[in-house]
Formats: C-alpha cells, structure tokens, sequence
C-alpha cells in the first residue's frame, strides 16, 4: 500500500496512505506534523486512480517538488527519481517510499496512528456486504469515514474503494467435496486441485473447532469451553474470553479476501438458554486433524494451488 517518509526534524517516521492524506500542525490532519514553520494545512496526497498525485494547501511559494501541477494544482510523484520529494523550504520533507495503491486503513482518533495490514483485522471483520466490526458484529457494515469504538480505543475506517476479493478459482465451502485438514500450525481448505491455507490464530481456532466436530460428532461449543480448548491449543492465557470469537472473525475475512465461497455459513449457531453455542459447520466426514477422521482413520491433507493466508 502507498506510504510516505517523512522528516521534520524529529527523525524519520512512515506514514501509510489513505486515499486522501492530509498533513499540517492542525489537529484535524490525517498525520500531525508539530513543527513551528508547520503550515496549520500543508500538504494533500491523493491516489487519482493510477498514481499518487500531491497538492499544496498552505505555504505553496515555500513547496518544492517535481512536476507539472493541473489547473486545480495537483502534481504527479515523478516516476523514475530516486527520491521522489516534496521539501517544505529547509524545514524538512516528504518522500514517496512505496507507490502501490492504497489499502483499507482503521486511524485511531487518540494516538493518531494508522493501523494496516493484519493490524486491521484486530478489529474489523470482512464479509460479503462490507466491514463489521469484530466485538459488535451485530452492527450495519461500516461507511468509510465512520467512527466505531473497540474497548478503548478510538477508529475511524479508511476505505480505499469497495473491499478488493480476490478472483474466486471455484472453491466454495458448501461443496460437499470441500474438506478441511488441520495440521502443525495451519489449516487447509480443499475443492479439487484448489486450496486455501490459513496459519497463526487462525489455524488454531480452526483446531479447536474441528476437534470438538470430531470429537462429538455435534460439535457444539459454549465461549468459556472454547476459550479453555482454545488455551490448551496454545493461545496466550491472558487473551480475553472474547479473543475466540474475534479469530472466527479472522478466520472469516480471510477466506472472503482469498475468494472462497459459503464463508458466512462456515460457522453454525444456537442458543441453549442464555448461552450462544458455535459449531464448525462442516460435517466431520469432511474434516481430519493431524492426519486422523472422525473414526480415528489416517487422512491426508489437502493438496493443490493453494492462496497462503496469514
């Protein structure tokens, strides 16, 4: 995704892009830049569709950088220099350190950090009508820009454009031929010659689930049993309880990224009571963990062209 080096003085600190990024001494700025010659409103990035363009707010008789503005004053990053800047006379400057295109962010409203990558899917779930977030999963999908609280901390999500999936290869959690092997630290979907393979967290809560599927044959989990399968599989004690049902999460918008169908239905509820009960939906003929089935039988897992996800 794009990000910027910048130094003012203070050392040099990245910034990841949103589709918009605003810098300047105000508040109200994607990143704060505290310096007294700080223009209040400095400094606009923007991704124009193929390329990351930048426009002066404040302080333009004192901006330099490379290329030729439009008529609404905005100037492509040079391609081919080495060190494609923009200088704020003498007081420091801003260079374009990766030119890809912009990714979905989550901007914390009281650090003024920007979280990316697998940072974002702490907090947020992916699915096929958009983004939730993971403790109130119950919630509408998020509109870009829109504030949400996750214990205490304060988001804002930072769309890029509509969620990127990549092109489904045909594999679809419903199928019948569809099968999940778990094994030492990663968990395998297979479809035919496709595969998707989960690793870390989300191998692990996969495990528990499977387990308890072929264990049991129901397979019905309660969230203080899962948390202590979930525990004994290596998760860390001092995760919260609540800690399981963010990996389903995980689990979930990683399929949906990596283009595999039926991911909403992976997982079954129902309520016993005032307790909520989650189970794997797949039946164990289709699962094996560490090699072995419902009867104890050895398996093999899935092989083929398989998306690695972390």
């Amino acid at each position: 995704m794009g990000r910027l080096l910048l130094d003012f003085g203070a050392g040099p600190r990245r910034v990841p892009l949103g589709a918009s990024t605003r810098l300047g001494r105000h508040w109200s700025n994607d990143s704060v830049i505290e310096h007294p010659g700080m223009p209040l409103h400095w400094l606009e990035l923007r991704w124009l569709g193929r390329e990351w363009c930048w426009r002066a707010l404040g302080a333009v008789d004192r901006t330099v950088g490379a290329g030729t503005a439009d008529a609404e004053g905005w100037r492509a990053f040079v391609r081919g220099v080495a060190r494609p800047r923009v200088r704020l006379d003498g007081l420091g400057w801003v260079e374009l350190v990766d030119p890809s295109a912009p990714a979905m962010l989550l901007h914390d409203l009281r650090s003024g950090d920007r979280l990316e990558a697998e940072d974002v899917h702490e907090y947020v779930e992916v699915c096929d009508d958009g983004i939730r977030p993971l403790a109130t999963p119950e919630m509408a999908p998020l509109l870009d820009g829109q504030v949400f609280t996750v214990g205490d901390r304060v988001l804002r999500l930072l769309l890029a454009d509509a969620p990127r999936h990549t092109a489904g290869t045909g594999i679809d959690l419903r199928d019948a031929a569809c099968q999940l092997d778990v094994g030492d630290g990663e968990a395998v979907f297979t479809a035919g010659s496709d595969s998707r393979t989960l690793r870390g967290e989300s191998a692990r809560v996969l495990r528990v689930y499977a387990s308890a599927r072929l264990r049991s044959g129901e397979g019905w989990l309660a969230p203080i049993g899962a948390y202590a399968e979930w525990v004994a599989a290596g998760g860390h004690p001092d995760s919260p309880a609540e800690r399981v049902a963010w990996e389903r999460g995980k689990v979930r918008s990683r399929l949906v990224l990596a283009g595999a169908g039926g991911v909403p239905e992976l997982f079954e509820s129902k309520r016993e009571g005032t307790t909520t009960l989650v189970r794997l939906s797949l039946p164990p003929g289709r699962i094996t963990v560490d090699g072995r089935g419902p009867t104890g039988s050895g398996g093999k897992a899935g092989q083929g062209r398989g998306d690695s996800l972390r």
